[in-house]
């Protein structure tokens, strides 16, 4: 695996966590707080982070950072798969019905992908370190929670077709659905989601 850097390791954290002060970056890390800075500072002038003055009642101002809109737009984002301006002109000519049939369809061919590549794995904790994997792979920033022998925990802090869920609904709909497909002796219960403005899309899965 190849090791990230740590400007990169910024850029992961400050996506999944929206804003972040020096202190609670520098957790993540063993390295000095002005080599942070240091990064931080490079990191601005890409035009990659940008940092904001909080105002507090009592006590000094303090500085968050966090993603520029620029960055936000560095993520992968499927419109190769899936184009958001080809979805609104065919809904226009057939139908906000057709649009969500052929969404369902796109899921499909992703369904027949992913149980391919978890045929080998019997166990669910197998098949969600798996899962977790392929997610990572196609952009979705996923994160893999353990709660007990029976429950997990998978939140996505990115979502590649996220323009796409926004204006139609069912995109995430057939998420929900496509996990429970994907993974038949387990419940599956989404609790946030990124596109309803919350900071990730959280499924909660238990094995039956």
């Amino acid at each position: 695996m190849t090791k990230r850097s740590i400007k990169e390791r910024v850029v992961e954290l400050l996506k999944r966590e929206q804003a972040m002060t020096v202190p609670q970056l520098l957790s993540h890390f063993s390295i000095s707080d002005i080599a942070l800075r240091r990064h931080l500072k490079t990191l601005e002038r890409e035009g990659t982070v940008e940092a904001k003055t909080v105002k507090q009642e009592i006590g000094r101002p303090f500085l968050q950072y966090r993603l520029t809109e620029k960055a936000q737009k560095n993520f992968p984002q499927h419109y190769e798969q899936l184009s958001i301006s080809m979805l609104n002109k065919l809904e226009n000519q057939f139908g906000k019905d057709f649009v969500e049939a052929l969404i369902s369809d796109w899921t499909a061919d992703r369904m027949e992908s992913y149980q391919q590549q978890l045929l080998p794995y019997q166990k669910l904790s197998d098949k969600m370190e798996q899962l977790l994997t392929i997610q990572k792979q196609e952009g979705y920033m996923s994160s893999l929670k353990q709660i007990d022998s029976q429950r997990f925990q998978l939140d996505q802090y990115h979502c590649p077709i996220y323009s796409i869920a926004c204006n139609y609904k069912a995109a995430c709909l057939t998420e929900e659905s496509f996990f429970r497909e994907l993974l038949p002796n387990a419940t599956v219960k989404m609790n946030n989601c990124i596109a309803m403005g919350e900071q990730c899309c959280s499924f909660l899965i238990e094995e039956k």
